[in-house]
């Protein structure tokens, strides 16, 4: 739900595969966050309601909001193919 709840977890990133982040507008928290799961090569998908906010995150496929099943699962195949 946050980032604080989160990076507890950072310690375990290599049984992580796959991230799905809220872009949260491209809070300097967020975008930290991601790079670091990016750097250990783990999958991200980053979903927001402003298509910019994407921008900030070209490691990443984004996914626009509102979405449906199909539209996540086509991001997170594409998400696996630009992990590190």
């Amino acid at each position: 739900r946050s980032v604080a709840e989160a990076t507890p977890h950072l310690a375990e990133l290599s049984s992580f595969q796959l991230a799905v982040v809220d872009a949260r507008l491209g809070a300097a928290e967020v975008v930290a966050f991601t790079e670091r799961l990016a750097r250990a090569g783990v999958a991200i998908v980053v979903m927001s309601a402003d298509h910019a906010a994407a921008d900030g995150f070209p490691y990443a496929a984004p996914l626009g909001k509102p979405f449906d099943a199909a539209s996540l699962l086509a991001a997170c195949d594409t998400a696996k193919t630009r992990a590190v």
